[in-house]
Parts: C-alpha cells; sequence; structure tokens
C-alpha cells in the first residue's frame, strides 16, 4: 500500500528563520519494498541567511528502514571560518509534525536531538560514536555520520548525514 502525504525537512540558523526547505515525496512510482512505500527527496533552496549551502545529493529515493546519506555543506563568507558558526539545525517535518530535529553544535562537535516535551535539546554524542538519534518517526545514525571541515580556518563544513524512516513516518 502507497501512501502520499508530503515530508517536508527544513534547515534553521540559531534565529529560527527559515533557511531552505526541500521535500521528501513518496513516489508512488517506485514499488514498495514489503509493502513499505519509497521516499523521494527534492531540494528547492532559499536561502537568506549568512553564507551558502548545498545539499547532496538534490533528488533521492529511499524506501523505509533503509539509509538516506546527505551531505550538508554550509559556507561562510570572508573573513569568516567554518567555527564561526555556533550550530546547524535540521528539521524533518510532516505538515506541521516534527519527525527528527537535530542539532549540530560546532563548539562540542556533537549532535543532539529536540526533545518537544521539554522545549530543550538533549544532551549531544558525537559524530562516529555508536550513539543513535531516534524518534518513532526517523533515526539519525552517528556511526556513519561525519563532520568535514574545510581546514582550521576554511569557510565551510560538511555534516554528512546518515537517516532512515519509520513505517510510523509513512
Amino acid at each position: 500500500m502507497l501512501l502520499s502525504s508530503p515530508w517536508a525537512v527544513r534547515v534553521t540558523p540559531s534565529t529560527n528563520s527559515d533557511i531552505f526547505g526541500f521535500n521528501i515525496n513518496k513516489d508512488s512510482t517506485d514499488k514498495p519494498i514489503y509493502g513499505v512505500p519509497a521516499f523521494n527527496s527534492t531540494i528547492t533552496p532559499g536561502c537568506n541567511a549568512v553564507g551558502s549551502f548545498d545539499v547532496m545529493p538534490s533528488d533521492a529515493a529511499v524506501a523505509v528502514h533503509e539509509r538516506l546519506d546527505y551531505a550538508f555543506t554550509w559556507t561562510v563568507p570572508a573573513p569568516l571560518n567554518w567555527h564561526d558558526l555556533e550550530f546547524l539545525q535540521l528539521r524533518l517535518r510532516d505538515g506541521a509534525d516534527v519527525i527528527l530535529w537535530v542539532r549540530f553544535d560546532e563548539a562540542s562537535r556533537t549532535f543532539s536531538l529536540f526533545n518537544e516535551a521539554t522545549g530543550q535539546f538533549e544532551s549531544g554524542s558525537a559524530a562516529g560514536s555508536p550513539s543513535r538519534l531516534q524518534t518513532p518517526h526517523a533515526t539519525l545514525y552517528l556511526a556513519d555520520t561525519s563532520v568535514v571541515g574545510s581546514g582550521p580556518t576554511g569557510p565551510s563544513v560538511t555534516l554528512n548525514l546518515s537517516l532512515s524512516f519509520e513505517p510510523q513516518a509513512a
């Protein structure tokens, strides 16, 4: 059975205004695996924050429980370097419902989940650690996630994010 509601992913700066969004659409043309729908993503940039970004791949498809790897690169303008970033946030949403809200903190180089019950981010874990950041709808696999800066004074950082989606997300 294929379902047809749209997904939205939004990245926000520390001011909580939108940087860009892209949709992860369930694709009725892909054959489901064990009756689970596939997801397609299309990026529609609309950046108004300081710096620029790139997300690769710009189009992707993944079945529930399969990995979806994104390389999210943020570049700050001169004379800044990527260490001037306080944090980056990635929010996966289904309409108004948040599926996964993750924050990368540059100072500690950790990733953490937003806890809607407390209204705060939980304690963080480093990329490469065996930890998983998980909601009932999605998982970020930190063992397969990395942070790659363009050098100590370089302008950009790439977050290589390994994600999967649970059946509840469908």
